[in-house]
């Protein structure tokens, strides 16, 4: 059958456009394909099956484009996702360490409500330690830190005994002195006691109990017994003049160190104590109690001195609380650290 060139082009037209289609499926090269035509198809019927062959063709172009973008965005926001979430892993590694080192303190008394303050200062700025602290006597202190305490600092009342470990080679470094401290009369708002007297009011009759730490190893109690052997003389029934020490002597109740003194006189057991003023102005003594200066004159200085002790067996987490140790007694002499200390009645140590 002949077929004429019109025909022939119709042909080739949908030819072309099956082989499109064809092609998308097999992922093969386009191969054009003849396909014969009856002279007899109306050019209505062709341009017809070109559009719709077209359509078909766009569209599946249309939807491979679409699934290849989606596939493209998926991958980006996964990696986005997972850069994200690394970052955090590595903040949360840095800001909340899961074993912050911890650091153990030996404090003198007196320190016992001013220390939280410099503690929660000092771990503010540093959260990667943890300053843990016990109160006690000094002199026991530098008793049990020779014995082999478990104690990677030391903040005494009294710079001598932080002297005496320093000589025994158990610091690694010299005392520092951080403060002076001062000795107060106190008695409670209900006593009736009028302190204006000074330590001369110790010799009313009715104060009966006075409360003192003990001055073989509390330096706020060696205090307290040297101003009253250097206060003004007693003279005694009997005409004879002594100390108001020994006129007393009789009268004091010897307390473990100054924070149990002020027990005593808060409880009862003592109507006057002999404390730090570090202690009278904390909101649990100056809410019910009053007290007053005793002259610094009378009796030595209470030059309170820390040290850093020598680790007991060397080690990488020695090492480390060795370090953190160093950084929390480097901020108790700093300007913020000094200002909390001045706010609690200590007096900051001389150039």
């Amino acid at each position: 059958m002949l077929i004429t060139q019109d025909a022939r082009n119709k042909s080739m037209t949908l030819g072309t456009c099956h082989a499109l289609v064809s092609s998308k499926r097999s992922s093969q090269n386009i191969i054009p394909m003849t396909i014969s035509v009856p002279e007899s198809v109306p050019d209505g019927c062709v341009q017809h099956a070109r559009r719709w062959c077209l359509l078909s063709v766009f569209c599946k172009v249309l939807a491979v484009w679409c699934c290849c973008a989606s596939t493209v965005w998926c991958q980006s926001e996964r990696s986005q996702h997972l850069a994200l979430q690394n970052r955090c892993y590595a903040c949360a590694s840095l800001t909340l360490p899961t074993n912050p080192v911890q650091v153990r303190v030996a404090a003198a008394s007196d320190l016992k409500f001013v220390m939280p303050e410099l503690v929660r200062a000092f771990e503010a700025a540093n959260p990667t330690v943890r300053v843990t602290v016990v109160y006690g006597s000094s002199g026991n202190f530098c008793a049990q830190l020779k014995a082999g305490a478990p104690f990677d600092a030391f903040f005494s009342a009294d710079v001598s005994y932080a002297r005496e470990l320093f000589a025994a080679g158990l610091t690694t470094t010299k005392p520092q002195q951080y403060a002076l401290g001062r000795l107060v009369l106190w008695t409670t708002k209900h006593s009736g006691i009028d302190l204006r007297d000074g330590l001369a009011v110790l010799r009313k009759p009715h104060i009966q109990r006075i409360a003192i730490a003990n001055p073989t190893h509390a330096p706020y109690g060696k205090r307290a017994q040297e101003a009253l052997q250097r206060s003004a003389p007693v003279t005694l029934a009997d005409g004879t003049s002594t100390t108001l020490w020994n006129a007393v002597r009789s009268a004091i109740v010897f307390a473990d160190n100054i924070a149990q003194a002020a027990q005593y006189a808060q409880t009862g057991d003592a109507q006057v104590a002999l404390l730090s003023l570090s202690l009278a102005l904390a909101p649990a003594l100056s809410e019910h109690g009053v007290y007053a200066l005793v002259d610094s004159a009378l009796h030595e200085p209470l030059e309170q001195a820390f040290v850093v002790m020598q680790p007991k067996k060397p080690s990488i987490s020695a090492a480390e609380r060795k370090r953190a140790c160093e950084q929390f007694c480097a901020f108790v002499l700093t300007a913020p650290a000094q200002r909390i200390l001045r706010r609690f009645g200590f007096s900051l140590p001389v150039p």
